[in-house]
């Protein structure tokens, strides 16, 4: 697993593709999973509210198992959100907590103290953030998947 800390002006200034979002109109989590767009807040201004990112990725040889590794990422992640003030933890994946999320029914969140957006709501170029930033060339097949998170705090962290 690689983590290397940017500041979220060059994750705005260099990975912010708000056009990214129509690519996020395709997927079938749209407007179904809480975690994804459409959601109603400027992204940009969220992300400006923290000084650092931490990006973390790791590849994953068989795709078919990466929820393990994606909810023992989210785990720290929640960890050092509660020690950390300020702090967000943004998943790879969408949610997935629950087998049918309650935003296809118009109802709440079970679980909004877990569930975190992902990297696509905030219209990140994944590739080019995983390529210039960890070194990770990400391959979209099945074979070899790479999990792409981050962690959006104010305050310079070594532990993870």
């Amino acid at each position: 697993m690689k983590i290397i800390k940017i500041t979220t002006q060059e994750l705005i200034e260099k990975y912010h593709k708000p056009e990214f979002e129509s690519f996020c109109k395709e997927c079938k989590n749209y407007g179904s999973n809480y975690s994804c767009p459409p959601i109603d807040f400027d992204r940009k201004a969220f992300l400006e509210k923290f000084k650092y990112a931490y990006i973390i990725g790791e590849q994953i040889a068989n795709g078919r198992c990466i929820e393990p590794k994606r909810l023992e990422i989210l785990e720290k992640f929640l960890t050092l959100e509660k020690k950390y003030k300020n702090s967000y933890a943004v998943s790879s994946t969408s949610c997935g907590i629950c087998k049918k999320c309650r935003r296809i029914d118009g109802e709440p969140c079970l679980f909004p103290e877990k569930a975190r957006y992902t990297l696509d709501l905030f219209s990140i170029d994944a590739t080019k953030l995983a390529g210039e930033v960890l070194g990770i060339k990400i391959e979209w097949n099945i074979d070899k998947i790479t999990l792409l998170s981050m962690f959006l705090c104010n305050d310079e962290i070594d532990e993870y």
